[in-house]
């Protein structure tokens, strides 16, 4: 299980256990990153741009859409006059973050089916020594007659401190019966829970590496549904490339001198 273990020996002396490892060393293969384009995830304005390989083609301030070049993988060598002498192909490396603006929209029913608890249950006594399990219940309360029903098992180990050579653990299940009803939500339980799912959203773009820079989500309702709408605007970075394929290659922009965002707006055909 463990590949950087080389050799291993186990030796006992007495009341001790000598353990004995050679440890290896892995070599591990380097990948050649694959020449290409860094480009927009989706449509968006470009916040920043910083350039460490490639030639940029946008600067900030440009508004851009999915799939735009952002830094491409062609660097340009020019002569002392200025012409083109030949083109490098390089894996673009650099930062660009982009701002993005989405529309949000979350929508609760104000009717709903809520889950309410009967009298009915059955509980089964579950006893488990060593490897051997008991179980002790009412036979005359009989579980095929529930339709629906949530289980809700506790117990564990007991007296773990006695019980070490010959543990006994002691559970108890309970399955009760559920029903459902007709209810209707108050304008204070919807925004409630519409607040919780726009949390768990931002959290989730939060983890994708969005950065949330703006907020403007406003809660609405009709005669029958609760609404949270509104815009999220996003900061960010991106990382996602395009391989460059010389043989589909037409460059159509006019030559420049391939300086790094700081002049006129290149758009390569790749």
């Amino acid at each position: 299980q463990y590949r950087d273990i080389g050799w291993v020996s186990v030796e006992k002396k007495a009341s001790r256990l000598y353990i004995r490892i050679k440890e290896v060393r892995l070599v591990q293969k380097e990948h050649k990153k694959k020449k290409g384009h860094l480009i927009a995830q989706k449509d968006g304005t470009v916040v920043s741009i910083v350039t460490r390989k490639g030639t940029a083609h946008v600067k900030a301030g440009d508004s851009v859409k999915a799939g735009d070049i952002l830094i491409s993988g062609v660097v340009k060598i020019y002569g002392d006059d200025q012409s083109l002498m030949e083109k490098e192909y390089v894996h673009a490396e650099g930062t660009v973050v982009l701002e993005e603006t989405e529309d949000y929209r979350d929508v609760l029913h104000k009717q709903y089916q809520k889950k309410v608890y009967t009298a009915r249950e059955k509980r089964i006594q579950e006893w488990q020594i060593g490897s051997s399990k008991f179980f002790c219940y009412n036979p005359l309360k009989k579980l095929e007659t529930f339709e629906k029903y949530d289980i809700i098992r506790e117990g564990g180990q007991l007296c773990p401190f006695i019980s070490v050579r010959f543990p006994i653990r002691h559970y108890e299940k309970r399955f009760r019966e559920i029903t459902y009803k007709k209810a209707v939500y108050s304008q204070k339980e919807a925004d409630e829970i519409l607040q919780k799912r726009l949390e768990y959203y931002l959290l989730k773009k939060k983890k994708k590496g969005y950065v949330l820079k703006k907020q403007n989500v406003r809660p609405q309702h009709n005669k029958k549904q609760y609404q949270f709408l509104g815009k999220l605007t996003f900061w960010k970075e991106q990382t996602k490339y395009r391989r460059i394929s010389k043989s589909k290659m037409k460059y159509k922009e006019k030559e420049t001198n391939g300086n790094n965002g700081n002049g006129n707006r290149n758009t390569d055909g790749t």
